[in-house]
């Protein structure tokens, strides 16, 4: 039985791992920390706090002092900004006497720059769509994509039509980086991949739907390429731990566009159905070995993000 410390639990995948943790067996408290107060933690965990931004120079200090006094064994950084600061300081491993549960730092390096992922599925001879910095290159077609280097998700993402926005572009967004418009919407997959301290890798698929850069809808899919895919990059990487990577089938070759080293969105949807890769990485962060898996449910299940709201009357 363990403290485990949870960060950025505003956000909904925050939310998700500590109702994940809250509900297992595993834990004698499970604590959660913001940087605001502004959020529904305290219906879910068993104490809250608040912390400094990860840019703040007190943030380190900040989490040693809540480990220390907390007695906290375990840390999951949820929040992306953290886990990118955690990157760039070389604190992959613990903070204070608390372990991290983050995934292993080549998966990281790729996987945070969106060029790097890029370069990573090229040199791997994996598919991947033409990337191409802003700055040094135009478009080799459009309609095509403009994202940030350093992204999160969907976000900081535009449609480019034409030749005749690439000036503006160019001038407004240094350091972004033009990506190849690939598939269609109903093509879009979300996996979950999971590789072990042995190597033994866990894949789940789901053909999903976004909202606000949210999947909000999804179904548990099956498909051997995508499959075969995932184990693929998982293996190219040395990858111990979990990520998420999305992609596109496109004339039924899966394409992948982000590799996110992170817990995602559909973190508590592929725990209810077996693949507990939160539990998985806890269990082997503690030395405790790999759980068994199956999965329980059948291929075809489909789920849905809701919202629930809450009113504090005082």
């Amino acid at each position: 039985m363990v403290n485990i410390l949870v960060t950025g639990i505003a956000s909904d995948i925050g939310n998700a791992i500590g109702r994940i943790l809250s509900e297992s067996d595993m834990c004698d408290a499970v604590l959660g920390c913001d940087i605001h107060v502004q959020h529904g933690g305290k219906y879910i965990f068993h104490k809250c706090f608040v912390v400094p931004r990860a840019d703040d120079p007190n943030y380190i200090e900040t989490l040693c002092q809540l480990v220390e006094e907390n007695e906290i064994q375990l840390i999951v950084p949820s929040s992306e900004p953290e886990q990118r600061f955690l990157l760039s300081h070389d604190m992959l491993s613990n903070i204070g006497c608390a372990k991290l549960i983050l995934p292993s730092r080549h998966a990281m390096e790729v996987g945070y720059d969106k060029l790097k992922t890029a370069r990573f599925l090229e040199k791997t001879d994996l598919p991947y769509p033409w990337t191409y910095e802003v700055e040094k290159q135009r478009p080799k077609s459009f309609p095509c994509i403009l994202k940030s280097r350093t992204g999160r998700g969907s976000q900081d993402i535009k449609l480019v039509s034409s030749e005749n926005e690439i000036s503006l572009y160019q001038e407004l967004y240094s350091g972004f980086i033009w990506q190849e418009l690939i598939g269609s919407d109903a093509e879009e997959y979300t996996c979950g991949v999971y590789r072990s301290v042995r190597g033994e890798v866990r894949v789940i698929s789901f053909r999903r739907r976004l909202a606000a850069g949210i999947t909000s809808f999804g179904e548990l899919a099956e498909v051997e390429q995508i499959t075969r895919l995932c184990r693929e990059i998982a293996n190219h990487l040395n990858l111990v731990g979990s990520i998420n990577i999305q992609l596109r089938l496109v004339d039924d070759i899966p394409v992948v566009f982000e590799i996110n080293p992170r817990f995602s969105s559909t973190v508590m949807f592929r725990h209810m159905m077996g693949f507990q890769d939160l539990i998985w990485s806890i269990h082997e962060t503690l030395l405790m070995g790999l759980p068994e898996y199956e999965l329980n449910c059948k291929i075809g299940v489909s789920f849905y993000k809701k919202c629930e709201e809450v009113v504090l009357w005082y």
